[in-house]
């Protein structure tokens, strides 16, 4: 979960993997976005970037 509704967010997934796993990020992975609706209004999500990058 998004840690607002609103706004540039970055996210280290290695980090992220390695802090919920105990184990490095695979070489192979599969990302989903997903844009839950939780009060019935239609929801919209606008994604103008989405950069991955291998370091």
């Amino acid at each position: 979960m998004l840690p607002q509704k609103e706004g540039y967010f970055e996210f280290n997934l290695s980090e992220l993997w390695e802090e919920i796993n105990d184990e490095p990020l695979p070489r192979t992975i599969f990302v989903q976005l997903d844009n839950y609706d939780f009060d019935g209004i239609a929801n919209v999500a606008y994604m103008d970037y989405l950069q991955i990058r291998i370091e």
